[in-house]
C-alpha cells in the first residue's frame, strides 16, 4: 500500500448562490484547495470527485471530467463517485 495525503482543502460558501452551476462551485473549491496545497500550476496525474446525488439534482453527468477541461488540467484523468443515490419513498 502507498502512502496518500490530503495537502490542501477549499471550499465554497453555503446556501443558494444565484448563477453559479456544480462545476462553477467545483472549481472554486477546487482552486482554493490548490492554493492551501500550494500546488499552482503543477502537473495533475489524476482528479477525483466525490459528491451526493449531482446528476440526480443537477441533472448534470460526467462532472469530474467537465472539471478537469474547466481547470485546464488536461491530460488529467478523472473518476467521479456518487455517495448515495435519491430513492422514491413509497407510502
Amino acid at each position: 500500500m502507498r502512502d496518500v495525503a490530503i495537502i490542501g482543502c477549499g471550499m465554497t460558501k453555503f446556501g443558494r448562490l444565484e448563477g453559479k452551476g456544480l462545476i462553477d462551485l467545483l472549481a472554486e473549491a477546487s482552486l482554493r484547495a490548490m492554493d492551501d496545497a500550494g500546488a499552482g500550476d503543477r502537473d495533475f496525474d489524476a482528479v477525483y470527485v466525490a459528491n451526493f446525488a449531482a446528476g440526480e439534482l443537477t441533472r448534470q453527468t460526467a462532472i469530474a471530467s467537465a472539471l478537469v477541461d474547466q481547470l485546464s488540467l488536461l491530460p488529467a484523468a478523472s473518476a467521479a463517485w456518487k455517495m448515495a443515490r435519491l430513492r422514491e419513498v413509497q407510502p
